[in-house]
This record gives structure tokens, C-alpha cells and sequence, in this order.
């Protein structure tokens, strides 16, 4: 019952974090969301929130202009959302993909 609960929590606190826009707290959700998962032996979604974190470390790497780990970041993102068919994380590849052309640095 503990870890249900703390990955009801750690969703929560995801929602909240995208809503605020806050990266280190969407990374540390992610982070809970792994962790729970993991202690609830749900390991059929693990792949869903690698691919998450991975993307949320690639925009980061984008932003810092560091584009050969963004790059990095991006390219193991999009081989883990196409695995698990994740499509908001697709979409949300598909809008860097779109971008680094207006901002070679991203990627």
C-alpha cells in the first residue's frame, strides 16, 4: 500500500510540475515515478518513463547548447517512445525535430 501511494503521490507531483513548467521538478517526479514502479514490480512501464526522462534531458542539453548531448539524449528518447509507442512524447520529439531548424544548437 506504501508505494501505491507514493506513486499516486509522485504523479501528482508530476501534474504539478508540467503545470508550473519547472524541468527539475518533472525530472524529479520521473525520478519517483521510475522508483515506484519499480517497488510495485510494474516494470512494463519503465520504458514509458525512460523515454520521458530522456526527453526532458535532451531539451535540457538543448537549452544549455551542449548539442552533442541533447542529441544523445534525443536520439535515445525517440528509440525508447517508438518502443513503447509513447505519443505525447513523440509529439513533444516531433516539435524539437521541427524547432532545431529554426535553432541548429538543440540538436
Amino acid at each position: 500500500m506504501q508505494h501505491e501511494e507514493a506513486l499516486k503521490h509522485a504523479e501528482q507531483a508530476l501534474e504539478d510540475a508540467e503545470k508550473l513548467g519547472e524541468n527539475y521538478l518533472i525530472r524529479k517526479a520521473l525520478f519517483n515515478i521510475g522508483i515506484s514502479y519499480i517497488n510495485l514490480n510494474h516494470l512494463q512501464n519503465l520504458p514509458f518513463i525512460t523515454a520521458r526522462a530522456y526527453f526532458m534531458l535532451a531539451f535540457n542539453e538543448g537549452r544549455q547548447e551542449n548539442p552533442k548531448k541533447a542529441r544523445e539524449f534525443y536520439d535515445k528518447s525517440k528509440q525508447k517512445t517508438l518502443k513503447c509507442n509513447e505519443k505525447i512524447v513523440l509529439a513533444k520529439l516531433k516539435m524539437v525535430e521541427a524547432y532545431t531548424y529554426q535553432t541548429p544548437w538543440i540538436l
